[in-house]
């Protein structure tokens, strides 16, 4: 676990279909990000920077870069498939 609060993100719930689900299978749906290291959970993913982008590694050697994009931030998967990411939202209390 981080020693410090860092940044938590999750991915938008408008991103493609086959990129929400890369990004539940390989523990990116939600994560949290301090300076360049991320933590899924309790595990803290390899990562490198690459171009200007970090580049996360995934179960089996595959890849996913954290870069800027138009609207803030993105994921894309080794495959191509392209997610959207946004600051975590709390759900707030349920009535």
């Amino acid at each position: 676990m981080p020693t410090h609060r860092g940044d938590v993100w999750e991915i938008d719930p408008g991103a493609p279909a086959e990129a929400q689900v890369l990004a539940y299978l390989n523990g990116l749906h939600a994560f949290v990000r301090k300076g360049d290291d991320i933590y899924s959970g309790t595990t803290k993913l390899r990562t490198q920077t690459e171009g200007g982008a970090l580049v996360i590694t995934l179960a089996g050697n595959s890849t996913a870069r954290l870069m800027d994009a138009d609207d803030g931030q993105a994921l894309v998967f080794a495959d191509g498939a392209k997610a959207a990411l946004r600051a975590h939202q709390d759900a707030g209390e349920k009535r």
